[in-house]
């Protein structure tokens, strides 16, 4: 693999201790860090020359105005090479855990946010990218001259899987394409998913007879890694048309539903509001 393809770039806003060192020092150590650590690198050494390829870096400062005290604050944009990662599996874990694993471990770093990135054509080359996406979606239900509707189940909690069936009925009568479970539910004593998914996959074929039009019923899989097969044994003995996962709390599930299945899946935005909002990019109703 090559050593010089373009490197994932990410703008920090950080504040640091005067005390403990000029910040380009203290990001500098943050860099060796997060890639190249040793003797030499944490004494504030280059590192030895076959792993400066590997190594992070400090590419800008854009210092602030002090306000006095011990705290210095700007931002700092650093080049993490790309060529250090793991080039296959997830790429995209991999490169947050190089990015933020252990950042703020370093001394005299006293707030680290990140703020922007970007990644490399390479990196997003390796992606799988949508299996189906928007037009997948239309494909399989014949629609492509209106808006697209899904909606989840509603209330989130609190009702028997007959329930949420008829609920699901319903929606899908009334106009609805799309008709999923809340993230919310899952596998709850009072709705078990091994109930509910068949009676819901079942309303959604009912749906269909009754209005002559394709739809769709999205069975949510959860974040539990124990106990996906079971959760996705249900679904393809119920016959659902696709499943829901919530890959900023488990994103190797995300990947790794993909394998395992030709229909839609929907990724959820839970946890969005908590990250930059320069990532609303990896925000897509129907990811693959």
């Amino acid at each position: 693999m090559s050593t010089v393809a373009a490197p994932l770039t990410v703008t920090f806003y950080f504040e640091t201790s005067r005390a403990a060192g000029k910040p380009e020092e203290i990001l500098t150590h943050m860099c060796h860090e997060q890639t190249t650590t040793g003797y030499d690198t944490l004494a504030g050494l280059a590192a030895a020359p076959r792993l400066a390829p590997y190594q992070a870096s400090v590419q800008r400062l854009r210092m602030l105005p002090s306000a006095g005290g011990d705290i210095e604050s700007g931002y700092a944009e650093v080049d993490f090479p790309w060529a250090s990662m793991s080039h296959t599996g997830n790429a995209l874990e991999d490169a947050l855990t190089f990015v933020m694993g252990e950042s703020s471990h370093v001394k005299g770093m006293l707030k680290l946010r990140m703020v922007d990135l970007n990644f490399p054509e390479d990196m997003m080359r390796s992606l799988p990218g949508p299996r189906h996406g928007v037009p997948g979606v239309r494909k399989r239900l014949g629609v492509y001259h209106r808006p697209l509707l899904m909606g989840p189940m509603r209330p989130e909690v609190g009702l028997a899987p007959a329930e949420y069936a008829r609920i699901s009925y319903e929606a899908l009568v009334a106009g609805a394409d799309i008709v999923k479970d809340d993230e919310l539910l899952v596998d709850p004593p009072y709705c078990p998913i091994k109930e509910r998914a068949p009676l819901c996959a079942k309303a959604a074929r009912e749906a269909e007879q009754k209005t002559g039009e394709r739809k769709m019923w999205v069975l949510h899989l959860g974040c539990d890694i124990s106990r996906f097969d079971e959760f996705f044994k249900i679904g393809e003995s119920a016959g659902v048309d696709g499943y829901m996962v919530q890959p900023r709390l488990t994103p190797s599930l995300l990947t790794f539903v993909r394998g395992r299945t030709e229909l839609p899946i929907i990724a959820h935005y839970s946890m969005l509001t908590l990250m930059p909002w320069s990532w609303t990019h990896w925000h897509s109703a129907v990811r693959y």
